[in-house]
């Protein structure tokens, strides 16, 4: 056997052997870790996903969290945030109120927006409703999305209790919440209670598909009806997997990257007389850098099925 074929050949087992960590099927499952990664806002508020329940983020407002604004305040109205009860008019004056997220000014919503299916959920206990002889108190509220309201009630000849809602936000989705109440009938004012602002993402990024390519020779292999891609010096090949939903490391820091930058393919001994003989060849990173782990990525390839590497090319030099 020629020199040159012989380098071919172990090329070519070279490819076989990285082809075989691609699975044989995709099940649609991408096994990160057993629970979901912790997420919460600066007050501790947790967005939910399958290992966290989704908590009250009607404190935001308050502390002014990024992307959390108070667009209209009024005198007459009172809060307890904690508890998500807004107290709408004081001495029988009416109260308007009126909230803002910018899902684009919140790190954390806009990273979870470009899933394409995270959520808010929102809704209340009870929009109050006081009466007397010839007089009401009444109160409303809408939660609207991008234009459309997707909460819009108010008291009639009764309470309203127990109202819910959802939707999908988007990177750039602006929510507005307003509450009007007539005041108070010298006891509680009117108003709702127990309002509620929660986001979550319950499902977990699935691998679709996987992505091969190279610039070497290729061949169709007639005794297992398969091609074959050959590579020589200074040809490279690439290999992705392609993740439903943008992806990064969460436990890779910048000073202890190396392994996620660069992984180990194969090295030909010394005295074979292959192309870089007695030196390591490597899949490089070619989605992240040192100063980008913390972004977000669609294409990777996991070495490490926790971490979600994105190894994806390799040149023979």
């Amino acid at each position: 056997m020629s020199r040159r074929l012989k380098r071919y050949t172990s090329l070519s087992l070279i490819l076989s052997m990285l082809l075989s960590l691609i699975p044989s099927s995709f099940s649609g499952l991408a096994e990160a870790a057993g629970d979901d990664y912790e997420v919460t806002f600066p007050n501790g508020q947790h967005v939910g996903n399958l290992s966290y329940p989704a908590d009250n983020t009607f404190l935001n407002f308050y502390t002014k969290v990024p992307g959390f604004k108070q667009t209209e305040e009024d005198k007459d109205a009172k809060y307890d945030w904690a508890k998500g009860d807004i107290f709408a008019g004081v001495d029988d004056n009416e109260a308007t109120v009126e909230f803002q997220v910018k899902v684009a000014d919140n790190t954390i919503l806009k990273n979870m927006a470009e899933s394409g299916h995270a959520e808010m959920l929102t809704g209340f206990a009870v929009l109050r409703r006081h009466s007397g002889f010839l007089w009401t108190r009444h109160s409303s509220i809408t939660v609207n999305i991008d234009g459309k309201n997707i909460i819009n009630e108010r008291t009639g000849s009764s309470q309203r209790y127990n109202k819910s809602a959802k939707a999908i936000i988007k990177p750039n989705s602006v929510i507005t919440i307003k509450v009007w109440g007539e005041g108070d009938d010298d006891g509680e004012a009117a108003g709702v209670r127990g309002f509620y602002l929660k986001f979550q993402d319950l499902k977990r990024p699935v691998i679709d598909n996987y992505t091969f390519t190279g610039n070497g020779a290729e061949r169709l292999n007639e005794n297992i009806n398969q091609k074959e891609l050959y590579v020589k010096r200074d040809e490279n090949i690439t290999l992705s997997y392609n993740f439903s939903e943008p992806v990064r490391p969460t436990s890779v820091v910048k000073d202890n990257s190396d392994y996620f930058l660069r992984h180990k393919l194969f090295i030909n001994d010394p005295d074979t007389g292959l192309p870089a003989a007695g030196q390591q060849q490597y899949l490089q990173n070619t989605s992240f850098t040192k100063d980008t782990l913390d972004s977000y990525q669609k294409k990777k390839l996991p070495t490490d099925i926790r971490e979600f590497p994105s190894i994806t090319a390799a040149t023979f030099r």
